[in-house]
């Protein structure tokens, strides 16, 4: 956006300020846990683990139940929670390695998924993330159930649309009236907006996140029951600090207002009363154009402002 000196770049939900070393960070979920923790920022309790048995040991620590995931994973792939038992334990760890190498431990935490985005400082939108459901008849499996629902307009593949088609893997037959879920990718979940719920600390808190890791725009995780009231008065928790966030649940929320987030995303770019316009002027005619152009920008250039100069006889 904007031309040449006073151009600046973005690219999805990252600008060209933002560090390479702060998006680093954020992909790494231990070291953002722990950067947290150090600034006192609630986080669950937890921490990477080698094998199962080292994960078992880790749940013992932390306190059941806790939730298996890779240290290294986004949009909840291979995120399995509310583990109880050293079987799901052990089922949780194979499900997490299929999308990482290193795999994390952590105290599960009770309550909704919300996800907070935070623009230059400041908390411009907040959602509810549900996990997509289908109800069952009593005669459909759940994959036909779920074919059913993925032929709503609203959904489609990648992010060109405002829902993403449901995918699952296992096949069942829910009991008729019942609402199983079929899976839980963040991709696929239906968004609430809650912009106007999100208690003052809980905001202060989203933002003292993103600002500790370094990300000028930041999707903050949080896990909570309700957004009215502050995190430590519920035990609730930052889970992840996402760079790059998803921005379609909040320009198109499956129920509540929209919010027009790319209005912050702008006006952090350029510093109020700028465009990243340069001016430019344009010199016609038949005869002396090129002179014309030659004495504009001596003028220019005699005042002390950078200029830059094209004519036939080259760019300057």
């Amino acid at each position: 956006l904007g031309w040449g000196s006073k151009a600046r770049r973005i690219q999805a939900a990252e600008l060209d300020q933002t560090s390479a070393v702060a998006e680093s960070i954020a992909q790494d979920k231990d070291l953002t846990k722990r950067l947290l923790h150090a600034a006192g920022v609630p986080v669950p309790l937890g921490r990477p683990v080698k094998d199962v048995e080292e994960a078992w040991l880790v749940a013992q620590e932390v306190g059941l139940p806790v939730v298996v995931k890779p240290q290294d994973g986004n949009q909840g792939k291979g995120v399995v929670v509310n583990i109880t038992t050293h079987e799901q334990l052990k089922a949780a760890f194979a499900t997490a390695s299929e999308f990482g190498d290193d795999i994390m431990v952590e105290r599960f935490l009770p309550g909704h998924d919300f996800r907070l985005l935070v623009v230059g400082g400041q908390l411009v939108a907040a959602a509810r993330r549900e996990p997509p459901q289908v109800l069952g008849d009593g005669q459909h499996t759940i994959r036909e159930l779920v074919d059913i629902v993925n032929q709503d307009p609203r959904r489609g593949s990648g992010h060109g649309t405002a829902l993403t088609k449901i995918r699952l893997d296992d096949i069942a037959s829910p009991p008729k009236g019942s609402r199983p879920n079929p899976c839980r990718p963040r991709a696929s979940a239906c968004a609430t907006d809650v912009t106007d719920d999100v208690h003052p600390d809980i905001a202060a808190r989203a933002v003292e996140a993103a600002q500790t890791i370094g990300l000028h725009i930041c999707g903050v995780d949080v896990v909570c029951e309700t957004m009215l009231r502050p995190l430590e008065e519920q035990n609730g928790g930052i889970v992840e600090v996402n760079a790059a966030p998803g921005l379609r649940m909040h320009l198109a929320p499956s129920f509540g207002k929209p919010r027009n987030v790319g209005v912050p995303m702008v006006d952090e770019l350029f510093a109020p009363g700028q465009d990243g316009r340069i001016p430019l002027v344009a010199v016609t005619g038949t005869n002396g154009k090129t002179t014309t152009t030659r004495l504009i920008a001596h003028l220019f250039t005699s005042h002390g402002w950078r200029t830059a100069m094209t004519n036939t006889d080259g760019v300057y």
